[in-house]
């Protein structure tokens, strides 16, 4: 019967090859967007992670006294794993040698943004440790910057700070980076204001 029959015909070559070529246009116009996007996030969190630098380098010169700002380096707290930001104050002006120094809170604590961590493996960024008691930070390993009171890093003291767009798989895990190209971050300064890189060749050009 002729009224009954139903086309079976599929797509032809030209049409999916049309399609694709529509889809091929959209990612490729989508994906600067995505960039945009990421480089804007980025940017932001490096200029708030830069102004407090700044404040800490503030509270230090104010203080008369060595402040310390730390990264939070314990993968245990997936939460807060290169992402949680303090400022610490050292007050050991009656301690003897026998008495450790303490370390007093200064600022309130930054947080970066969601997906945005520290890229502890880029030129310049500090190795340096210890832990920090207190604060809802027992027992947990952090990497610090020091600032002497004069408001310059002190010698020993790493550099460069710098943000990536990051994945964590699972708790416990590295961070990932799946576009290794897309940074951002800032040097400290003996004087002025930090000094922002704009990509990876800024960061290797301040090591050298």
């Amino acid at each position: 019967m002729d009224g009954g029959y139903i086309s079976r015909r599929g797509f032809s070559l030209v049409e999916m090859l049309v399609v694709l070529s529509i889809i091929g246009v959209m990612l490729a116009l989508s994906a600067p967007m995505w960039m945009t996007q990421s480089t804007m996030d980025l940017n932001g969190a490096s200029m708030r992670l830069a102004t407090f630098f700044e404040e800490a380098r503030a509270q230090s010169t104010a203080y008369g006294e060595p402040v310390r700002v730390l990264i939070h380096d314990d993968p245990t707290d997936p939460g807060n794993y290169r992402r949680r930001i303090l400022a610490l104050r050292r007050e050991d002006k009656d301690s003897d040698d026998a008495t450790p120094p303490q370390w007093r809170p200064v600022l309130h604590p930054l947080i970066l943004p969601e997906g945005i961590f520290i890229d502890v493996d880029q030129p310049g960024v500090s190795q340096s440790r210890m832990s920090f008691t207190g604060s809802g930070a027992e027992n947990l390993s952090w990497r610090y910057y020091e600032i002497e009171p004069s408001g310059v890093p002190s010698e020993d003291s790493a550099r460069n700070v710098v943000l990536g767009k990051g994945i964590a798989d699972s708790p416990g895990s590295q961070i990932r980076f799946p576009n290794p190209e897309l940074v951002a971050g800032f040097r400290l300064s003996n004087r002025t204001r930090p000094i922002h890189f704009r990509n990876r060749d800024d960061i290797a050009r301040s090591t050298r």
